[in-house]
């Protein structure tokens, strides 16, 4: 077969077509945005030109469609070390609810280190104030049509835009400190899934919006791992992740939108109401210990219906040698690459400055062996 874009094999991989080799995605490594802060990095620069030259970027992109409420207040601190911490207020007329980040200099992500709900009392404040804080800012949607044809135009034939918002149920976790949300699932199951339901509305309107909008060719969409085995049973991914999902996978599907569920972590009893949800694909299907199912398997299971993507570890390109590096990549080729509907992916991708030599190694080493053991 001849050789292909990266824009073709990836859109005809989605499509379960043939294609050259199976693609191979860095994941949030973007080669094509100049404004990411890892094509800024000097000891990334490298790694970044092999992956603009050797890899098919699936280019993330995301956006809100949601106004900024003045209700929020917030005030930056700077610590001696170079971290910044935020501190947010919420004024509800049942009492106001704070939050706080730190970012620090050095690693790209940041920590929640209060989280805004502690209490089932505070959910009653968040939703007396919730339909103020989701209302659709058409200025906003005018920005996104702008920064979407930017980020379509920037990857061109090197890859496809990938939307990427959650699900209705993935807003809920992050408002708690995930102990107290876990315990709130079970002791106060019915006003988490009052707030569930608050939030269905405004995210199947920016869905809606996506569709019309064009804003695809593919989205990811997370959450669900929160309400997975082993942090809750099965029973509330089925109650809390499905109709909402459900409701966002119709839409998306009308549109002509290819949607890839995220869930990290032990996803064997949630991938079949993953499949019914809609789901065209899945990621990132780490194997156990961390995950519970085999690459293998799922292959066997739902390789007919779902897109496979993942299921290489950032620790195996952080901590192995290069060798252990192509035997994983052998490995997931033999499981996944028959038939097609696989695509190369890590589980996440590095945060850390400088990039260590032995990251870099392994990445070109998992890089080559995509492309040695990929063709078809």
């Amino acid at each position: 077969m001849c050789a292909m874009t990266s824009r073709d094999r990836l859109l005809r991989t989605f499509r379960r077509e043939p294609v050259d080799r199976v693609p191979i995605s860095t994941y949030e490594l973007n080669g094509f945005n100049p404004d990411a802060w890892e094509n800024q990095a000097p000891s990334y620069q490298r790694l970044m030109d092999k992956i603009r030259t050797d890899t098919d970027c699936l280019y993330m992109w995301g956006w809100s469609p949601f106004a900024d409420s003045g209700l929020w207040t917030s005030r930056d601190e700077a610590l001696a070390d170079g971290s910044v911490v935020t501190h947010s207020r919420l004024r509800t007329p049942r009492g106001d609810l704070t939050c706080t980040h730190v970012l620090k200099s050095d690693v790209h992500t940041s920590w929640q280190t209060e989280h805004l709900l502690k209490s089932a009392e505070d959910i009653d404040r968040y939703l007396g104030v919730l339909p103020a804080l989701f209302t659709i800012d058409e200025r906003r949607v005018a920005a996104a049509r702008e920064s979407y044809a930017i980020a379509d135009e920037r990857v061109g034939d090197h890859g496809v835009v990938m939307n990427d918002c959650g699900d209705p149920s993935a807003f809920v976790p992050d408002l708690f400190e995930f102990g107290v949300f876990t315990l709130m699932c079970i002791q106060h199951k019915d006003a988490i899934l009052e707030l569930i339901d608050a939030l269905v509305g405004p995210i199947l309107e920016r869905f809606r919006i996506d569709t019309a909008e064009g804003f695809g060719p593919i989205l990811r969409m997370c959450g669900p791992e929160y309400y997975t085995p082993p942090y809750l049973p099965t029973e509330f991914f089925r109650e809390m992740v499905v109709p909402g999902a459900s409701a966002a996978a119709a839409i998306l599907d009308e549109g002509g939108i290819f949607l890839r569920l995220h869930s990290h972590g032990r996803v064997r009893e949630a991938l079949p109401m993953i499949v019914a949800i809609g789901a065209k694909g899945v990621d990132p299907l780490e194997p156990p210990p961390d995950g519970d199912i085999t690459l293998a398997e799922v292959k066997a299971l739902y390789g007919d219906r779902l897109v496979l993507f993942g299921n290489t570890e950032l620790k195996v390109l952080e901590h192995s040698s290069a060798d252990e590096v192509r035997a994983c990549v052998r490995a997931q080729m033999n499981a996944a690459k028959g038939g097609g509907g696989y695509v190369m992916l890590p589980t996440a991708a590095p945060i850390n400055e400088p990039l260590s030599p032995q990251t870099e190694r392994n990445y070109f080493a998992w890089i080559d062996a995509g492309l040695e053991m990929g063709a078809y």
